[in-house]
């Protein structure tokens, strides 16, 4: 019976490992999140005359930031200078389609 419930303990345990894990994983992948998106609101302000918090508007509102925050495209683990490259494009890309242009 000890030798049962012991196992019983040590499956809890594994269990709980394995959460645990997973939990640390999707921390992981947010922290990296946060860092790329850091530098590319960084760069939106050192290449415009953007504040901190219209370069935040602006790149939490883009299909990039959407697509950084989907893991499942593993784009958090780029640079944040491949992202904002991508930011980039994404941003002439929209002005052209709002200005009636195409590419």
């Amino acid at each position: 019976m000890r030798a049962l419930r012991t196992i019983i303990q040590l499956g809890k345990v594994e269990k709980l490992c394995y959460i645990s894990t997973k939990l640390m994983d999707r921390d992981k992948k947010q922290v990296m999140i946060d860092l790329v998106a850091a530098d590319v609101v960084s760069a939106i302000m050192e290449d415009t005359a953007f504040s901190v918090q219209e370069a935040m508007k602006a790149f939490y509102n883009s299909d990039v930031f959407d697509r950084l925050c989907d893991t499942e495209t593993g784009l958090y683990r780029e640079s944040g200078g491949y992202v904002y490259d991508l930011y980039k494009n994404w941003h002439i890309s929209e002005s052209a389609i709002s200005m009636g242009e195409t590419k």
